[in-house]
């Protein structure tokens, strides 16, 4: 088996309602200020003592407790992380298929049949031609066409469901959220899909030039509670006329 090192990513979709939760936040407050001006007014000047005195033992606790410095003969760790914030993840090592797939050829992720018709491994004319103002690549840009039909009950999200990434020469998974460029026929254009419906879309990856040279692209499924995938090997390329 083929070991890589990767971290689980999940794209969340926008939602929005942001003006609803500011208008609701705005009533609150207005509502919960009239309530203290009238219990105010009406309990007089030992509500007010007892409203002092809690907003200073809020303050108080708002600066964090005293932490006493260690003994002379006791040194904290540098790499580990302060109180009360949690350690940062560890990478975690993943086997890749055993078996690649040749582009053109489906293979079944998650509630998907996937197939990956073309793997483009110099794609940074491609990137610039969909959009001018796209930035240049750090490393190269590699962008994968792909063909998914779902097969699951209710709707297929494939922005949600399915995640594509570059398995470099360097042993690391070089994913989607490394290209900060617009493509055609982007992901986010796909939408839901219902049973048996398929779409057609491209995603792309800002890879190192360490990393060229790799084993394939790999598409995941991002609701498997295990690492689940399949991956297409990198065409060779053609003999030269």
């Amino acid at each position: 088996m083929l070991g890589i090192v990767g971290v689980r990513r999940v794209v969340p979709r926008v939602v929005g309602g942001k003006g609803a939760a500011i208008a609701g936040i705005v009533t609150s407050s207005l509502a919960i200020t009239a309530g203290i001006v009238v219990i105010a007014a009406l309990a007089g000047p030992a509500f007010m003592a007892g409203l002092q005195q809690g907003i200073a033992e809020g303050m108080q606790q708002a600066e964090g407790p005293v932490v006493e410095a260690p003994p002379p003969d006791v040194v904290p760790d540098p790499a580990d992380p302060p109180s009360g914030e949690p350690a940062e993840t560890e990478p975690e090592m993943i086997y890749l298929p055993t078996v690649a797939l040749a582009v053109g050829e489906a293979g079944t992720v998650g509630s998907y049949t996937v197939t990956v018709t073309e793997i483009q491994v110099d794609a940074d004319a491609a990137i610039a031609l969909a959009d001018p103002g796209n930035p240049k690549p750090v490393g190269r840009y590699i962008q994968v066409m792909l063909t998914v039909e779902y097969h699951g009950s209710g709707v297929g999200d494939p922005l949600n469901d399915l995640y594509s990434s570059y398995a470099g020469a360097d042993d690391w998974l070089h994913g989607e959220e490394t290209c900060a460029a617009y493509t055609d026929r982007s992901v986010f254009d796909v939408g839901f899909l219902s049973p048996g419906e398929a779409a057609t879309y491209t995603a792309c990856m800002d890879v190192p030039l360490r990393a060229l040279g790799g084993d394939g692209v790999v598409v995941e499924d991002l609701h498997a509670e295990e690492f689940t995938a399949e991956l297409w090997a990198t065409p060779e390329p053609g003999p030269s006329i």
